[in-house]
């Protein structure tokens, strides 16, 4: 395990020490990692059908490919619904199915959960998973619970992981070991078990979004409405093979869940590429993998922005003082190949540059620059004309991040060239200003 890797869980471990990780609640995978991804849930339920009945219970059901089956007892619905004018998932409990109606070798708490489960087989560095549940105003005062859940598996195919991000509350001491739980999202801690220490105030009457994210070697981090959460140290698992949609029938009340835009993969399934601080990392690495300020180039202030440091072995997010860098290019005298100068080999291009490219496979690759003649995507000749036009003086800069191709202090014709190149396919990266 690398210096970083290392570091990180040290970190992870350090944060998660207690059963139960409450989560503070508001509101990827590296460069070739192609896996699959599916927006499941947008409305077209007859995507994947369901599989297995009651009857299937205690029998251990099979896997049914492409299909979601049972785990542990079916909810009496999972079916397509009309709901705040769009189409969701309608995940159903019913007294009928609580404990004191079920058939007596299926009446301990166990089989209170109640869910279906979907193989994905996902492999890969970065492993992804997320969905959306409402939660209707009355659910801070019920007793309710259902959560997003996977089963991890290591090298040799043996199960080594429960990631789950849920939404839990009971005010009935009886039901979950003798005490009450607070209204808040929780991220299960696989390694250690248990529940929660504290918990954390959750707005109602309104939909949040649950995930968690699988860094093979690291461990899995969970997130709502994409704020980091909690994260789990795990150097095991390395697939997340199923998913499972789970919610807990209490015995007492009818209610209904509502999921949507469920989502799976590694950083194709999410990533945009949007890098707003441009330090090389898009927003969603720095969010979902790195845990690093997506708005600063400069996590942890120590004068060497993020993308070079997890280039070149030291940690983002923590600061050991300011790394010495006699020449000033943005690269720690300890990998810097000549100390004197910004641009060691003279052609133009400071040393920054060069080395986020000949280190880009490392970080996920830099993200190409944005727009500069208001297109959308990949910059492409017509930005490098209007990069022309800017350092011409017809029209004016789009800004200094923006048009600083070689991020040197001078915006002129070596930034047009630059642009051009990258545009023609002839340099597989731009610098991050």
């Amino acid at each position: 395990m690398n210096g970083r890797a290392k570091c990180e869980v040290e970190r992870r471990i350090g944060r998660v020490r207690a059963g139960w990780a409450a989560l503070v609640v508001g509101v990827a995978a590296l460069s070739g990692v192609a896996l699959a991804t599916a927006a499941v849930f947008n409305g077209d339920m007859t995507s994947i059908p369901t599989s297995g009945t009651k009857a299937d219970v205690g029998g251990g059901q099979a896997a049914v490919a492409g299909s979601w089956y049972i785990d542990r007892f079916p909810p009496a619905l999972f079916d397509s619904y009309s709901y705040g004018g769009g189409t969701v998932l309608r995940h159903g409990l019913r007294i009928a199915d609580g404990a004191a109606n079920r058939n007596s070798s299926f009446s301990s708490s166990f089989y209170n959960t109640q869910g279906r489960k979907f193989d994905v087989g996902l492999t890969g560095a970065v492993q992804a998973v997320q969905i959306d549940l409402h939660l209707p105003a009355n659910w801070g005062t019920e007793d309710r619970s259902a959560g997003l859940w996977a089963t991890g598996f290591d090298v040799g195919g043996a199960v080594s992981a429960f990631p789950i991000i849920a939404f839990r509350h009971s005010g009935n001491s009886s039901l979950w070991g003798g005490s009450t739980v607070s209204a808040a999202f929780y991220g299960w801690d696989y390694n250690l078990g248990g529940y929660p220490v504290s918990v954390a105030a959750t707005t109602f009457d309104t939909t949040h979004r649950l995930s968690f994210v699988l860094t093979v070697g690291v461990g899995t981090s969970y997130f709502v409405d994409g704020v980091l959460v909690g994260s789990i140290a795990d150097t095991s698992t390395v697939s997340l093979g199923n998913i499972i949609i789970n919610a807990t029938n209490f015995g007492d009340e009818d209610y209904d869940v509502y999921w949507d835009n469920l989502v799976y993969g590694g950083s194709g399934a999410f990533d945009n590429g949007t890098d707003t601080d441009r330090d090389g990392l898009s927003n969603w690495r720095e969010t979902y993998v790195y845990h690093t300020n997506p708005s600063l180039k400069d996590t942890d202030g120590d004068t060497i922005e993020d993308g070079i440091e997890l280039a070149t072995g030291t940690d983002p997010l923590v600061s050991n003082g300011t790394p010495t860098d006699a020449d000033a290019d943005g690269i720690p005298d300890s990998v810097d190949n000549d100390t004197t100068k910004k641009d060691a080999d003279n052609d133009g291009i400071l040393d920054a540059y060069e080395f986020a490219v000949n280190h880009a496979a490392s970080v996920g690759g830099q993200p190409p620059l944005g727009s500069l003649d208001g297109s959308a995507g990949r910059p492409n000749t017509g930005d490098a004309k209007a990069l022309a036009k800017v350092v011409a003086g017809v029209t004016p800069s789009p800004g200094f991040d923006t048009a600083d191709v070689n991020r040197d202090g001078i915006v002129n014709n070596k930034d047009t060239i630059l642009l051009q190149a990258f545009a023609k396919g002839l340099i597989p990266y731009l610098p991050y200003p």
